[in-house]
């Protein structure tokens, strides 16, 4: 366009030159392959990284065996497949030789194995479509299980000890082992512990499998009540020594004090947390705490044992540990937190802070996107 002196309109010129220069990356499909154990442990997780991942132009498809629970996961714009449980040997190959046709249809370009679980049907799939491929490891002992991921583009880790871990066992070049914290949302401020406060709500959950963490944590419980500490107590998740802890319940005199809740999805845990005032991981293990990282994501005190594989517990900054079983050391540490609150909101917004730089679902995003490009072009 020319302005009335014949001139070009320097205005026009530059919006012209904007618009050539800023160039769309180009879009990417990517499968994700998904077991069951991915989602129960890091739906939280998951959900905001599918959603930044599309708002990046990366279309996803979620392979997952029949049944799993999927709620967690935005569809759409995330795109379904499921398939039937692939056990024996024979029906194995069968069905990973059809899921890999159904993936094939899709024209992805890149697949990635969400926990060592997927590995095996990841690369087998990538292979036979000749696609680079991805696998994410959050536990110290997925270093073991992986083995040689030399032939991966990209091997995943969500905290730094377990990136430490890979590197000790080689499992890839050094340059090819990333660091990729899950990111979670965050609350903008710690729930209020009130001084008035009538009573403390006090959930504990995980896998109820480790009686001695639990019970350890029922000995907790009884001794507050001895010390006529106002709390409500919940008991949040299953497992095959249910049934004996609800004996040590009514051993411990507690039937009217706790509640057991049944085992629960990722999906419902930010709703329950939002109703605790104070919340206990106590089985802890060699793989990511989600719940407490959930926990500290809700504004609350978070009690932990002692982990390896958690970078983001810290003593007295983002969390109190205990040693796992120890009812001795998390009575002392739950007794000094409910008689200095203060105390408590100081961690609480410690820990929201700490999350805010480590842990934040854009942040996730931005790793992941890179990641994938990198791999793709």
């Amino acid at each position: 366009m020319n302005d009335i002196s014949g001139q070009p309109d320097p205005v026009s010129s530059a919006d012209k030159a904007s618009q050539s220069s800023i160039i769309s990356p180009p879009k990417i499909r990517a499968v994700w392959i998904v077991s069951p154990k991915t989602l129960e442990m890091l739906s939280r997780a998951l959900n905001p990284l599918a959603v930044g991942l599309t708002d990046e132009l990366i279309e996803l498809i979620a392979v997952c065996p029949q049944d799993t629970d999927v709620r967690d996961l935005p569809t759409p714009p995330v795109e379904l497949i499921s398939h039937a449980p692939i056990r024996r040997f024979l029906w194995a190959k069968r069905s990973i030789e059809s899921l890999t046709a159904e993936i094939k249809s899709r024209k992805v370009q890149l697949v990635h194995a969400l926990d060592a679980g997927s590995l095996r049907i990841a690369r087998t799939v990538a292979r036979d479509l000749d696609l680079p491929y991805i696998v994410s490891c959050w536990g110290m002992g997925d270093a073991r299980r992986v083995g040689n991921l030399n032939d991966a583009a990209a091997v995943l880790a969500g905290g730094k000890a377990i990136r430490q871990g890979l590197l000790a066992h080689k499992v890839a070049l050094v340059e090819n082992i990333h660091l990729v914290r899950p990111g979670v949302h965050q609350v903008h401020h710690t729930k209020s512990l009130d001084e008035n406060q009538h009573s403390i709500a006090i959930i504990a959950g995980g896998d109820m499998s480790r009686f001695e963490s639990f019970a350890a944590v029922l000995e907790s419980f009884a001794e507050l009540r001895r010390s006529k500490h106002e709390c409500i107590f919940f008991l949040i998740g299953s497992g095959r020594m249910e049934k004996r802890l609800r004996a040590r319940v009514e051993q411990l005199h507690l039937r009217h004090d706790v509640t057991f809740v049944d085992c629960v999805g990722g999906w419902q845990l930010p709703g329950i947390l939002k109703s605790a005032d104070i919340c206990i991981s106590p089985v802890g293990d060699q793989a990511i705490d989600m719940l407490a990282l959930l926990g500290m994501a809700g504004g609350i005190p978070v009690f932990a044992p002692v982990s390896s594989s958690c970078d983001f517990l810290i003593d007295g900054k983002t969390a109190l540990l205990f040693k796992r079983g120890d009812a001795s050391e998390l009575t002392v540490k739950l007794r000094a937190l409910l008689d200095d609150k203060r105390a408590g909101r100081e961690l609480a917004q410690s820990a929201l802070n700490y999350l805010g730089e480590h842990h934040s679902p854009a942040g996730m995003v931005s790793a992941v996107t890179r990641i994938y490009r990198q791999a793709v072009l």
